[in-house]
């Protein structure tokens, strides 16, 4: 019952934001131009790198509700791909905007990414986000390629929580559906749920379990020397 509970939880997350979507770019696929249809791709896959990545949080943050339902090894797994998906949507984003803006302003490419990158707000730190999440991949396969421990795993990923505060600014900003109070509501909300179950199941649950049960180490045995 919990695992459908989740399903049912997540697609209708998904169709609320196709939604609005489709209500603030709807009408440029059906335009049916290179360049509209490029600039609604921009914005989709953006709105889904966002999301996927709070789900992610939520994936491998120890969420007690879900992992009980699915399991930590499962959610690794799942983890592990949907972060490969998520970078493949953090970079379609940037490119297909930057083509069409770069058609609608007769610009070269490497202008037109100049242009977002210093008179745009908030682009230059959504790319500074964007480097994050590269460098936090590529570190994250490494780590887990050459079987080093755990605690490097950790760390990198800590990184993740800055990138995403640095993207966050951009999300709200220079793109229609922004403009709306509905979903900048619904945006907010879905950020609070994600934070809100990290910061309790992360660290504010296992601190009060420390304190509440005075954890203490007892011994330290050395084990394996020779």
């Amino acid at each position: 019952m919990k695992r459908i509970f989740i399903y049912i939880v997540a697609l209708l997350n998904f169709l609320i934001l196709i939604g609005f979507w489709w209500y603030f770019s709807g009408a440029l696929i059906l335009e049916g131009t290179f360049i509209s249809v490029s600039l609604a791709i921009g914005r989709l896959t953006g709105l889904l790198a966002v999301n996927l990545i709070l789900t992610q949080l939520i994936l491998i943050g120890r969420v007690k509700w879900v992992e009980s339902v699915f399991g930590l090894d499962k959610l690794a797994r799942i983890h592990k791909w949907s972060g490969y998906f998520i970078l493949l949507l953090i970079t379609l984003h940037p490119l297909f905007l930057i083509f069409a803006y770069s058609k609608i302003t007769d610009s070269s490419y490497f202008t037109q990414f100049q242009s977002f990158l210093l008179n745009w707000d908030d682009v230059f730190k959504a790319f500074l986000a964007y480097l994050a999440f590269l460098v936090i991949v590529f570190l994250s396969v490494t780590i887990v390629r050459k079987r080093l421990k755990y605690e490097s795993w950790y760390f990198v990923h800590i990184f993740t929580y800055l990138a995403i505060v640095f993207a966050f600014g951009h999300q709200l900003e220079s793109t229609p559906d922004s403009e709306s109070l509905l979903f900048q509501a619904y945006w907010y909300l879905i950020y609070f749920i994600a934070f809100a179950n990290i910061g309790w199941f992360r660290f504010i649950r296992p601190l009060l379990n420390s304190w509440r049960f005075r954890f203490t180490v007892s011994r330290v045995e050395k084990d394996g020397v020779a």
